[in-house]
């Protein structure tokens, strides 16, 4: 998020966020259960929405409003359990693979 705020350009966010679903059918796939990706899948776009609404903030410290988002533990957890499942999926598509 922070290479979309210094790319200064709010349409980004939505090709970022775009791009998020996009893989929601590859989770899918791998065997995870739509309704635990969607929730946390929502959380990090909303995330999303929030720091591409900053960039059309006057007179508002982009990346010192993110950091205080990102130090919100619900945030943090959200996007952490994003990740792993995220990761997860990645490692056993390419596991799945190699055999």
């Amino acid at each position: 998020m922070e290479s979309l705020l210094r790319l200064d350009d709010y349409n980004k966010f939505f090709q970022e966020e775009t791009r998020l679903k996009s893989l929601r059918n590859i989770w899918i796939a791998a065997g995870h259960e739509p309704m635990i990706i969607e929730g946390f899948e929502d959380e990090v776009i909303e995330l999303l929405r929030r720091v591409a609404a900053l960039l059309q903030t006057p007179h508002i410290d982009a990346e010192e409003a993110l950091l205080q988002e990102l130090n919100c533990e619900d945030v943090q957890n959200n996007l952490i359990t994003y990740l792993r499942v995220r990761f997860a999926t990645v490692f056993d598509r390419v596991s799945v693979a190699d055999m």
